[in-house]
């Protein structure tokens, strides 16, 4: 429970669900960007709002995709660490 809320909360913040991202201090703008709620936020509006721009929604997915691959790589090896 108490991990859950040490993530998520910091997430949901940081995503601009909350509070738009323009005017947050740059470090947080930064750090906003790491979050992958943040993307899928903004491709979420943008399909809803907008239709979804062909190639707004094709790198969001690319930069979600890229977030995944580098999660599971990661992963992958520390699991692969401590089996050995």
């Amino acid at each position: 429970m108490l991990g859950g809320f040490l993530f998520l909360f910091p997430a949901i913040l940081l995503s601009g669900l909350m509070f738009p991202i323009e005017n947050m201090p740059e470090v947080l703008r930064w750090m906003s960007d790491l979050n992958p709620v943040t993307h899928f936020l903004a491709l979420l509006r943008n399909i809803l709002l907008k239709g979804g721009e062909l190639d707004f929604v094709l790198q969001r997915i690319g930069v979600l995709v890229l977030m995944a691959v580098v999660s599971v790589f990661v992963s992958f090896k520390r699991f692969h660490t401590t089996l050995q």
